[in-house]
């Protein structure tokens, strides 16, 4: 609708979302301690002669029917008004508000346990006690004050500059695997959980460490996953500044800043920890009717800052490319769904870091190219016939990527803080600068191994979340095309393709994973794998009509 200076636009959105998976898994873990010497843990004791002996440390499993069969729906509007005020300068507001309704399972199974009353929530009737549903069937209370207001301003400083500024909030309404933690427990599945075992004494064996029976009625109430009653929709901030100048006849250089703020971001962390400490570990835990699980929780943030630099040739004189140049810095608690947990989960804080996905410089340039040879060329605009069709009408197009290493992280692969956690990510002390500069980093060694000990006896390490940077990667893909004009409406295409061109090896992040041997872990420090493939070529023939 246009009023004016005035483009009106007004709409909404309905959708109903339906999902369906199973759930049923096992899990074991054996480590070193339950055959290490109680006095010296970090340096004693084989995870395969503990497997061998049938002593784990850790086991959790969910039987019965904990599939998720769920739906809801999405109401969203939104209003925006881009406003002419001059014919320099040109307004864009606009408010969106988006109603996402939580999943609620078809038939009822979604439950779980509450960490602020202590109770376990289900949200049908009990068919072990026939209580009726203590919570909403979402299990999570509704979050209806999600409004996402827009600005966006450009103006035309100069015939040739522009300025460009615009800020956002976008919220997350993708609920599938949030929910999916609320599936699979009591009263509805049976779910179990068991951690610090066998530590002081091999008291737990794998043939009695979970009840023979099914009998729903005869096992005690447990928990390996849920929901918090209180989780909230989480948003994304975004807000940017570009300053964007045409240099020459289609050649722009465009500038800027970009910033983004995540908050009541989705976290999958552990819960009911205990203190760090010796002995058996339930009885140190806050909750005393559950063990330790897992909970999905909105209390993970992250930001961004990142300065942009894009140059744009356009197509002219048979060429065209974009070159984009990033320098940015990513924190978060947690960079995907499933993250590694804090290492103390009485201060999370203390995990904020670079995120996995932090690249701190990032470069780009695409091109394609018509080589100047054939008729109507540079050289041989007067070729025509066979000549023609051979020198004539061939194309270069290609991607080179170039960007910095990622950070990592260096954890222990044993329990040294016997804090029960359901997944563990301790970390080592740091005692000197594992990357020094001018340190030789080689897929043998990427770091200092002998930069990191093990912390004393449940205690936590003081080496912050990925502390290290791991290698490079730059990847150079060509094209090489031919176009065969046949008659005025077919032609034949000739493909040549090179993917990494030049054969980089493009190393992955080290194993960083110290074990009871320290420094002499086995691999601890080495780079086993690529993240990219060796050389490709393929050809192709394409006939277009």
């Amino acid at each position: 609708m246009i009023r004016g200076k005035h483009t009106i636009a007004i709409g909404g959105e309905l959708k109903h979302e339906q999902i369906f998976h199973d759930g049923v898994f096992s899990n074991w873990a054996f480590t070193n301690v339950p055959t290490a010497d109680p006095q010296n843990v970090a340096r004693t004791g084989q995870a395969l002669a503990s497997f061998l002996l049938g002593l784990p440390s850790t086991a959790s499993r969910i039987l019965g029917d904990p599939s998720l069969n769920a739906s809801r729906y999405l109401v969203h509007y939104y209003a925006q008004d881009d406003i002419k005020l001059t014919p320099k300068l040109t307004l864009n507001l606009g408010l969106r508000y988006e109603d996402s309704h939580w999943f609620h399972h078809n038939q009822g199974r979604l439950s779980g346990y509450d960490t602020e009353t202590g109770r376990y929530m289900w949200a049908s009737a009990n068919p072990i006690t026939g209580e009726p549903a203590n919570v909403p069937r979402t299990l999570v209370d509704p979050d209806r004050n999600n409004f996402a207001p827009r600005f966006g301003v450009a103006y035309l400083l100069t015939p040739k500059t522009t300025v460009r500024s615009g800020y956002g909030i976008f919220y997350n309404s993708n609920f599938t695997w949030e929910t999916s933690s609320a599936r699979g427990n009591w009263p509805y599945s049976v779910s179990q959980s068991r951690e610090g075992m066998n530590r002081d004494f091999p008291d737990s064996p794998v043939t009695n460490v979970f009840p023979g029976t099914l009998d729903l009625k005869t096992v005690p109430p447990d928990v390996q996953h849920s929901m918090s009653r209180h989780q909230r929709v989480g948003y994304m901030q975004q807000w940017n500044l570009h300053v964007q100048r045409e240099l020459s006849t289609g050649l722009v250089l465009e500038m800027g800043y970009v910033g983004t703020k995540g908050t009541k971001l989705s976290s999958f962390f552990n819960a009911n920890v205990a203190n760090p400490g010796p002995g058996p570990v339930q009885p140190r835990r806050p909750l005393q009717n559950v063990g330790g699980f897992s909970e999905d929780k909105s209390i993970a943030n992250s930001s961004y800052h990142g300065f942009t630099a894009k140059m744009e040739k356009r197509m002219s004189a048979n060429a065209n490319f974009i070159a984009n140049y990033s320098y940015s810095r990513f924190i978060d608690l947690c960079s995907v769904f499933g993250c590694p947990s804090p290492q103390n989960s009485f201060n999370i804080k203390a995990d904020y870091a670079p995120s996995d996905l932090n690249n701190t410089h990032i470069f780009t340039l695409g091109y394609v190219t018509n080589l100047p040879f054939g008729r109507g060329q540079r050289f041989g605009a007067g070729m025509s016939g066979a000549a023609n069709a051979i020198i004539g009408g061939w194309q270069v197009n290609g991607i080179t990527t170039l960007r910095s290493g990622r950070p990592f992280n260096v954890t222990l692969n044993f329990d040294n803080q016997n804090d029960g956690q359901r997944s563990e990510h301790q970390r080592p002390n740091v005692i000197r600068d594992p990357q020094p500069s001018g340190f030789n980093s080689t897929e043998s060694k990427w770091f200092d191994t002998a930069a990191f000990a093990i912390p004393a006896p449940y205690t936590y390490g003081n080496l912050g979340r990925n502390a290290l940077v791991g290698p490079r990667l730059q990847t150079w893909d060509f094209g090489l095309l031919k176009n065969i004009r046949i008659t005025e409406r077919s032609r034949l295409q000739f493909r040549a393709e090179f993917f990494n061109a030049f054969n980089n090896v493009n190393f992955g992040n080290p194993n960083a994973s110290i074990g009871s041997q320290g420094a002499d872990t086995p691999g601890f420090g080495e780079i086993s794998g690529v993240v990219t493939n060796q050389r490709q070529i393929q050809f192709g023939l394409k006939y277009l009509f």
